[in-house]
This record gives structure tokens, C-alpha cells and sequence, in this order.
């Protein structure tokens, strides 16, 4: 039920966003022979989140291109690191917001600082993805292994509504 306007914005800003600087910074890099592209994704580009559908397909779109850019420009010096946050404790979450989301979701809140300090410790290693919180990282498993058990979990911690449903009113973005 997302109006398309909001669906084409968001696409616009979270994927297109990082589409249009990697385009004007990566030719630079190569040249160079060195340069690090951080794409700050989301859980949602890894684990589809109900009634975020828009954008958790944005955050799809920037972890596929984070993979395979990090294979087309590793050997030329350049580094991608894709960051996969949960939700990050930022002004962003208004109380409408917060309404709407998973009671699991809230708890697992995460402070910019942690995402921050996380962020610069994988490009010292270096890592090519990173979830903070790490607990999220058992999402990936369980999806690989465990589909119907993830589907059920994230259902149950997701959905609201009669019949654990998953579609509840939201506001425009």
C-alpha cells in the first residue's frame, strides 16, 4: 500500500544515492590503485522485513552492487565494505515510527557510535560485510538452512494484527 511516489523516492535516495557517488569516486580509486567504498545497507538487505518491502528492496540493491563491485575492483585496490545495521538509534525513529516496529526490533536498537566503531574496525582488517548487531548474522544461517523455521520466527517477531498478519496502516515517508 505504499504510494508508488514513495517507493520511486526511496529507491532514489537509498540506492540511486549510492549509485551516483560510487560513479563519481570509484574511477578515481582505481586510478589511484587505493580507495575503500563503504555501502551502509541494512539488515533489510539481507532479510526481508514485512511492511518495508520498498525499502528493504533498496537495501537488496545495495548489497548485490556491494558484492560485485567488491569483486570487479578488489584486485585494482579498491575495497567495498557493505555495513548491514539493524535499526540504528537516530532521530529518523519518531514515535509513529517506533509504533510500528517489532518489539525485537526496538530492544536491538543499536547507537550510531557502535555502527561507527564497527564500521572502522572492519576497514583495518579488512571485511567485505559486517551486520552490527552481530546477532543478526544467525539471519543468514537460518535463511541458508532454515527457511520455513525464519520465515515463522520473523512472522511471529514482525507481524501484528489478527492472525499474525503482516500488513498494518502506514504513513507516507
Amino acid at each position: 500500500d505504499w504510494p508508488i511516489e514513495d517507493i520511486e523516492r526511496i529507491m532514489q535516495v537509498n540506492y540511486m544515492g549510492a549509485v551516483y557517488w560510487t560513479k563519481a569516486l570509484l574511477p578515481h580509486m582505481v586510478q589511484r590503485g587505493q580507495g575503500w567504498i563503504v555501502m551502509m545497507a541494512s539488515v533489510a538487505g539481507k532479510l526481508g522485513i514485512p511492511n518495508w518491502a520498498p525499502y528493504a528492496a533498496t537495501k537488496f540493491a545495495m548489497v548485490g552492487l556491494a558484492e560485485a563491485l567488491s569483486y570487479e575492483v578488489e584486485d585494482r585496490g579498491v575495497h567495498v565494505l557493505t555495513v548491514c545495521p539493524g535499526a540504528i538509534d537516530t532521530p529518523f525513529f519518531t514515535e509513529d515510527i517506533l509504533s510500528r516496529l517489532p518489539a525485537a526490533t526496538r530492544f536491538l536498537m543499536v547507537p550510531p557510535g557502535r555502527v561507527a566503531a564497527a564500521t572502522c574496525d572492519a576497514l583495518r582488517k579488512p571485511r567485505w560485510e559486517i551486520t552490527v548487531p552481530a546477532f543478526y548474522r544467525t539471519l543468514d544461517l537460518l535463511r541458508a538452512v532454515a527457511r520455513p523455521f525464519l520465515r515463522s520466527l520473523v512472522r511471529k517477531l514482525a507481524c501484528v494484527g489478527a492472525g499474525n498478519r503482516c500488513a498494518q496502516p502506514r504513513s507516507t515517508l
